[in-house]
């Protein structure tokens, strides 16, 4: 006998007690941190001084893609046991005072004070959002392929980048000519910063960039800004000024997943309509996103089987990155070592998802769904966080040299794949309801 569904409040409140669950579960204080960027070796990792940002967003959708269920849990020295964000019916929040992210309030223990955009000034909450790193090129990718299927774009057409020298992101910022196309693949398989800086300053050069703002903030996306950027480079990512929440990143990441008929509704009055992108772009983006080959953060299927990094989304690595001859995993800065090849049989689900790295911040966004066979849960999951390559495992508290120093080593804490996993199983115990 099946029972009667459950309500989107009563599912969301199950989501959202799920997620501080799963927070509480993985003791963040017991973190080590081996110190700022500046680091000369030998270093000692020691205790994490201050409890860390963390924002993780998770948005359940049924057979059709459409939302069902959401919740929002933040995590940060003036909330050491996580709190529930209130959402709103259009899967948003105006319950959290955003802050821009302030590395140097987080290592005195405090939160920021610069109002970061999307942000409610009588809100309940304030969080400083924490640097989502390369995540935000799917902001970009989603601009360039709504100029796309506007006609404006062409994906065959030959692009050239030339750019005045940037350093930031260090070294990223040199010529080249790539099709449209590959440039937008480079930057979501790879995460390639060269593809970044390109696909930015194309966007600056049709003045697309203030446009691409107004759109999301008219998609109820008010928190994703790619300010700072320099016009000349597309370079100049800074830190406090590129800013994206959970929460929105989410959504973003279910209009690029695609559903029938009406999301939510705009900020001008509007509705958000669940083709908002083409069949193809959809096809496109999400294709590159499945063929993303980091997978170190809520999912670790690059060292599949071994004992540690624990597993997190039990996902299996794209076959693009698998070398037949051994099993391996190698991108073009990491080789991972480990044998994946049967991580591909025992896989339950597909994870089309983006990470974000970088010594001050460990990020993560994608797509779930359930492989054919395999138990049944559908999702959109995002978590920020400042918890770089620079923090660790209590394994490694007697180290000299960061974890990430040692070839083939995890890049983070395997906390966030311990968060992963009690995610999916959480989710999977909802499909049953």
């Amino acid at each position: 006998m099946v029972g009667t569904p459950l309500s989107r409040e009563t599912r969301s409140a199950h989501l959202s007690k799920a997620l501080r669950e799963s927070i509480r579960a993985q003791r963040f204080e017991e973190i080590i941190d081996f110190g700022s960027d500046e680091i000369e070796y030998p270093v000692q990792g020691a205790p994490i001084r201050t409890m860390p940002f963390l924002d993780l967003a998770v948005i359940e959708l049924n057979a059709d893609d459409r939302p069902v269920a959401a919740a929002n849990a933040l995590l940060s020295p003036d909330y050491p046991d996580p709190v529930e964000v209130e959402l709103d019916e259009d899967w948003g929040t105006s319950a959290v005072r955003w802050v821009r992210w302030d590395a140097a309030a987080w290592e005195a223990g405090t939160c920021g004070t610069e109002e970061a955009a999307g942000s409610t000034a009588t809100a309940p909450y304030r969080f400083m959002s924490p640097y989502p790193a390369c995540i935000h090129k799917l902001m970009v990718a989603f601009r360039v392929l709504r100029l796309v299927d506007e006609g404006i774009l062409d994906l065959e057409a030959t692009y050239s980048y030339q750019p005045e020298a940037d350093d930031r992101p260090r070294g990223s910022c040199r010529p080249g000519t790539r099709t449209l196309h590959e440039w937008l693949d480079r930057m979501i398989t790879i995460s390639e910063n060269q593809a970044g800086c390109a696909l930015i300053k194309l966007l600056h050069d049709r003045g697309e960039i203030e446009a691409m703002h107004a759109e999301l903030h008219d998609l109820g996306l008010r928190t994703l800004r790619l300010d700072g950027t320099n016009p000349r480079s597309g370079g100049r990512w800074q830190e406090g000024q590129i800013t994206m929440t959970a929460l929105d990143t989410a959504r973003l990441l279910v209009i690029i997943n695609g559903a029938p008929g009406t999301l939510w509704r705009r900020t001008s009055g509007g509705t958000v309509d669940g083709e908002l992108l083409s069949a193809d772009s959809r096809r496109l983006l999400v294709g590159l996103l499945l063929d993303q080959g980091y997978n170190e953060v809520l999912s670790t299927s690059n060292w599949f089987g071994a004992d540690y990094p624990s597993q997190g989304i039990p996902h299996a690595v794209s076959r693009r990155w698998i070398a037949p001859e051994d099993g391996t995993v190698t991108m073009p800065d990491l080789a991972y070592g480990r044998d994946v090849r049967s991580g591909l049989k025992t896989a339950e689900v597909t994870f089309a998802h983006k990470i974000g790295q970088t010594f001050n911040t460990g990020a993560d966004a994608g797509i779930v769904k359930s492989l054919p066979g395999k138990p049944e849960r559908r999702y959109v999951v995002a978590v920020f966080s400042n918890l770089g390559i620079r923090f660790a495992d209590p394994r490694f508290a007697g180290f000299t040299k960061l974890p990430a120093a040692f070839p083939g080593q995890v890049q983070f804490t395997e906390k966030f794949a311990g968060l992963g996993r009690s995610i999916d199983k959480a989710l999977v115990a909802m499909s049953d309801r």
